[in-house]
């Protein structure tokens, strides 16, 4: 019994570990939504790893063309500014912030009263070749 209930725990450790582990590939969260109040914001926290040079993300309206605008904007924790883009039905575009390894804040917000707006949102971090570098991420604050 004591044996089962150990490959229990650690297998859920193994799954959960694997989870939040960095890892070295773009990530594609679909299944978002913005809920249905005034000025709604998601907040994600994207963490970058050794060699990163920028932190980037997009979003994909998966509303459709409604005449309401979401907008993905990627600011470094440390201070350094980044870039916002915007879409109405179909991407944004990828923005991005340039502040190295570390925290990135990555706002998906729209601006005007809804019934709420899906989207997926894309993440990465990316070294100064471009190439992908290990990150994690997770929601900080969902509306």
């Amino acid at each position: 019994m004591k044996a089962t209930i150990g490959v229990g725990v650690l297998v859920f450790a193994l799954v959960v570990m694997g989870a939040i582990a960095p890892r070295a590939s773009a990530d594609l969260i679909g299944g978002q939504f913005l809920g249905g109040s005034f000025g709604q914001t998601d907040v994600w926290v994207l963490t970058c790893g050794l060699g990163t040079a920028s932190g980037r993300a997009s979003v994909q309206d998966t509303g459709g063309f409604d005449g309401r605008r979401i907008s993905v904007c990627v600011t470094s924790a440390s201070g350094f500014p980044g870039q916002c883009r915007s879409t109405d039905g179909g991407g944004s575009g990828e923005a991005a912030a340039f502040g190295g390894a570390g925290a990135y804040l990555v706002t998906i917000n729209e601006t005007g009263p809804s019934f709420g707006e899906p989207y997926t949102l894309f993440l990465t971090c990316r070294n100064s070749s471009n190439a992908i570098t290990p990150h994690s991420h997770f929601l900080m604050q969902n509306q």
